[in-house]
């Protein structure tokens, strides 16, 4: 047995049951038949759906000696495992095409998988362990877009019989048209009765099912889109994620995260009911009569809803991942090596899994000082699945999650605190977006109690908390919700880094490189377990470089510069680019335009709140490097402006840029004088 061997990859081994000095012409004539027959079989029974073959490759062998033997008709069950273990595994598949049932299900299943370096090892020992070991069957190596390859194995007839058909062919060159068409239709007609038993070798030479290319440790935002990506793009893919729940836990998750489930996604629900009660006191001034009182609400029925809706984004995850073709496994993930996940099902069966890369994914959870009593208090998980809605809230902390559910519940008609250790609230924004968002939480009732820290928390005999504090005495509340940030889930549950080597940071972030490699070269980290930027939008950012760094062999950077943000408060917060006081120290000359405003939404409304819009411009280059806005519909307004910094965009340019009017974003584009210079040579003029 012979064999062909090339550079990118190697072939089956195929007998073609013909003596080796057999004539040229013969094998000429039966490389067209061949490939006649597998164009046609590409084209009508769209295996690959709308792509077609940009080129086709034959290869063959031949051995003098090789014993002939008959084979004999495979099942329809070992051709669809062919499919499923071949194409999707190795991105080569063997396969016979010339029953009905295999054409039947092919159609059905024909999945090609783009090809990728890393599955070269794989196509080699697929391509030197398989063998057409009849005497009639040959085989041709299809190129699909330079992406994929599919080594599909054929009958073709005797020696004898193709010799036959050559000379007819040279017969009918000779006549005249007419019966070189009656001839053709005679051809047509003997070939769809021709009988041909498929190989049965090809179907039982397979190799093992190789590991996974990728094992993913987290079915959170990062994780669901480094997985999907990096199936669709070839790999092997893994992802273990832990069974769903509202509130997570050490054994309760669920696909789709902190974010779908229990954070940004239902905050976001709850910030829209919020915003009504306003808007409701708000209609009056614009004409609208609604009685003594604004509508009743339930927080029973939304909470509801947003569950309902919830568990379908979590089911819409789930099939995802099911379409891109990666495996998911529910259980307890821990990295037990290199190259090793070990999963504990809720039953307590552990079953170990073997991947080339791992990938760590497993998010952040909440975190609160350690107090007395601290544990009396809830986090946001607790706060978005509420059975009552609580009367009196004490919110402690200062940061993202803080302003937004004082927001949510001073909206749905709770009394609201707030209790942060500094002076203003949004620590590491512009300081004038800090004082505008302090000034418009007082605005909407809630009680601002800055530079105060608690030390102590009891619950009293009807049931309600007792909140000792350094500087504001004894707070009395119904509810106290810890909002003093988020630290990386590596421990809950354990996920064995430290054992294997993975270096960990004094907070329990895993410490990663620019390509969010580990010190453990198989095992990478992305989303907020590294504690870089914790951002949704950031962690799929990290995927997609992981997947293009890992997957397709592109080194790929996550690029962290100008990332847009909003802070869903009321009114929310939006920004992009440095703040004034990032600038200065880096070293920037730069001059700040400022607008405040009241917006025309609430001009008639009565109401007393501000609009804030900044822009900070470098006065050596004209760039714009930071832009802030306070007001409605500020994220929306700053998606488009994340762009602009994106591409460089200069003042001048800004100021060309023709104004939507009437609207609040149009004042970025017409503020012409210059509040401040500001910055090292800020004298110079």
């Amino acid at each position: 047995m012979s064999s062909y061997s090339r550079a990118a990859h190697r072939v089956v081994h195929v007998d073609l049951g013909i003596e080796a000095d057999a004539p040229r012409r013969r094998r000429r004539s039966r490389r067209r038949f061949s490939v006649g027959v597998l164009v046609r079989l590409f084209f009508r029974r769209s295996l690959v759906g709308s792509n077609a073959p940009s080129s086709i490759t034959r290869r063959r062998t031949a051995d003098a000696h090789a014993s002939p033997r008959a084979p004999s008709a495979p099942s329809l069950a070992p051709l669809v495992r062919l499919m499923s273990l071949s194409v999707c595994r190795h991105g080569a598949a063997a396969f016979p095409i010339f029953t009905s049932a295999a054409r039947a299900h092919l159609r059905g299943v024909g999945v090609v998988r783009p090809r990728h370096p890393a599955h070269r090892a794989a196509r080699r020992a697929f391509a030197t362990t398989t063998r057409a070991e009849a005497m009639e069957y040959d085989y041709d190596v299809f190129t699909i877009g330079a992406q994929s390859r599919i080594v599909v194995v054929v009958p073709i007839p005797r020696a004898r019989s193709i010799a036959r058909s050559r000379r007819r062919r040279r017969r009918r060159r000779r006549r005249r048209p007419r019966r070189r068409r009656r001839r053709r239709r005679r051809r047509r007609r003997r070939r769809r009765r021709r009988r041909v038993v498929p190989p049965l070798s090809i179907l039982t030479a397979l190799p093992p099912p190789p590991p996974h290319l990728v094992a993913i440790a987290g079915g959170g935002s990062g994780g669901v889109r480094a997985a999907r990506m990096s199936s669709t793009a070839g790999a092997k893919v893994g992802l273990v994620e832990l069974p769903y729940a509202a509130i997570s836990s050490a054994t309760a998750g669920g696909l789709g995260g902190t974010c779908v489930i229990r954070g940004c996604v239902p905050k976001k629900l709850l910030v829209y009911g919020a915003a009504f009660e306003a808007e409701f006191r708000d209609a009056v001034g614009f004409g609208w009569d609604h009685g003594e009182s604004a509508p009743t609400f339930s927080w029973e029925r939304l909470i509801a809803a947003k569950t309902t809706e919830i568990e379908r984004l979590n089911g819409i995850y789930g099939r995802i991942l099911d379409n891109a073709g990666v495996d998911k496994f529910e259980g307890v993930g821990k990295v037990t090596g290199p190259h090793e996940v070990t999963v504990t099902t809720v039953d307590g069966v552990a079953t170990k899994y073997s991947a080339k890369t791992i990938l760590l994914a497993p998010g952040g959870r909440a975190w609160y000082p350690s107090i007395p009593g601290a544990d009396l208090g809830i986090t946001s998980d607790e706060a978005l699945a509420f059975e009552k809605q609580p009367k009196r809230v004490l919110v402690i902390g200062g940061g993202y999650i803080a302003v937004e559910f004082a927001g949510i519940f001073a909206g749905l008609g709770s009394d609201v605190e707030i209790m942060y250790r500094a002076d203003l609230p949004l620590r590491g924004f512009d300081e004038e977006v800090r004082q505008t968002v302090a000034n418009n939480l007082e605005g909407r009732g809630i009680v601002v109690r800055d530079g105060v820290n608690p030390l102590k928390i009891s619950k009293n005999d009807d049931g309600s908390l007792s909140v000792e504090t350094d500087a504001a005495g004894v707070i009395e509340t119904d509810c106290v919700m810890w909002a003093t940030g988020r630290v990386p889930n590596t421990d809950r549950p354990d996920l064995g880094l430290k054992e294997i080597g993975v270096e960990l940071d004094a907070k329990g972030a895993v410490v990663v490189d620019e390509y969010s490699k580990t010190t453990v070269d198989s095992i990478y980290a992305v989303g907020d377990v590294t504690n870089r930027v914790n951002l949704t939008p950031v962690a799929l950012m990290e995927g997609m470089a992981f997947k293009d760094t890992v997957v397709r062999g592109i080194p790929t950077k996550p690029d962290y510069e100008n990332i847009p943000s909003a802070v869903f408060c009321q009114p929310p917060v939006a920004t992009v680019g440095m703040t004034e006081a990032q600038a200065i120290a880096a070293g920037h000359t730069c001059d700040v335009y400022t607008s405040t405003f009241t917006p025309m939404k609430i001009s008639l409304a009565g109401r007393v709140e501000k609009a804030f819009m900044k822009l900070i411009v470098d006065v050596d280059t004209d760039k714009v490097i930071g832009c802030h806005m306070v007001g409605p519909d500020s994220a929306e307004i700053m998606q488009g402006l994340g762009i602009a910094l994106k591409c460089g965009a200069t003042k001048k340019q800004f100021d060309s840029c023709v104004g939507i009017h009437p609207s609040s974003a149009e004042e970025f584009v017409t503020m012409r004088d210059a509040t401040r210079r500001v910055g090292p040579n800020a004298e110079k003029k």
